[in-house]
Order: C-alpha cells, then sequence, then structure tokens
C-alpha cells in the first residue's frame, strides 16, 4: 500500500495489530513499536532499534515520547501520587546508597567524588544491567526527583550507560 510518508494517521489506522492482553511494554510486537515512533517522532525508525533514553524530572507531566518511565530513585518523590507520576518501573535499587545519598546532599563541591562512589556501588549492579536491557529495547526515560537537573543520580547514571553502550 504506497501512502505518503507524512501521512502517519491513516498509516496507522491501516497497520494490522492486536494488542496482547494485558499489555506489556516489553513484550508488545515490533510492528506497535514502530508506529508508536512514527506517531511521536514521524522519522520511521524502529523504537526497538535506536536504544535512546533521556533523563526527565518526575514531576515533569509524562508525555508520550517518553518510552517506559523508570524512576532511579530509592525514595518515591514527596506529594507525588502513583497516579500522577506513571512511573512503569521503580528502580530502587539502582538508587546511590543512603550514606552516599546523604554525604553528597547535591553539593556541586561534591560532585566529582560523588560520580566515582557512585559509579563503584554501581559495578556489579543486577538493576544497572536491567536499565541497559531496557534501554537496548526502545525509549526509556530516566526519572528523579531532585530540583537540581545538573548533579543528581539520573545524571551519573546516564553517563555510564553512554560509555558503556
Amino acid at each position: 500500500m504506497n501512502m505518503p510518508r507524512g501521512d502517519v494517521f491513516f498509516r496507522a489506522l491501516a497497520m494490522p495489530c492486536r494488542l496482547p492482553a494485558p499489555v506489556d511494554f516489553f513484550a508488545r510486537p515490533a510492528h506497535l513499536f514502530s508506529m508508536a515512533v512514527d506517531v511521536v517522532r514521524g522519522d520511521g525508525a524502529p523504537m526497538g532499534s535506536t536504544g535512546t533514553f533521556h533523563l526527565k524530572r518526575v514531576y515533569a507531566p509524562p508525555a508520550a515520547e517518553d518510552g517506559v518511565r523508570v524512576l532511579v530513585d530509592g525514595l518515591w518523590p514527596r506529594g507525588l501520587s502513583k497516579d500522577k507520576a506513571k512511573v512503569d518501573l521503580w528502580l530502587k535499587e539502582i538508587a546511590p546508597s543512603t550514606a552516599l545519598r546523604q554525604w553528597f546532599n547535591h553539593d556541586p563541591e561534591r560532585w566529582d567524588a560523588f560520580r566515582r562512589k557512585y559509579a563503584q556501588e554501581l559495578k556489579d549492579s543486577a538493576a544497572l544491567d536491567e536499565l541497559r536491557k531496557l534501554v537496548k529495547r526502545g525509549r526509556v526515560t530516566l526519572l528523579f526527583a531532585a530540583r537540581d537537573e545538573r548533579y543528581n543520580n539520573a545524571v551519573v547514571l546516564e553517563q555510564l550507560l553512554r560509555s558503556r553502550r
């Protein structure tokens, strides 16, 4: 069927698909991934092949392009209901230890030491391996609650994921 590339709406309607019941983010057929990417990005690349991720505050409203939303903090964000957060997976195990988190206290002067110590904590982490697998499968949004968007554990995770793909 030849349709114009920009006619995403009609192409999505013409695509035969069945949704599994219940819907499982990790077991969706490949054609659903490509349909979602066409609608969101319009570039036609299958979501599963790109393996992209980005960072976002958990307090920001969820968006269709978020993909799988993964909370990477050890504590649930204050004042945010689970319904409003729309978190698909809460990886508490990937958060820094309580002692390290309290020592760091989002102090920019301790940033380099925090990065090293946190990376050391994650050295043989099964949770980090699980996160890497999620990123390979499709678009992932790493959610964090910290006000400081430059100095937090999600930034360290982003750097680790980019360096060891």
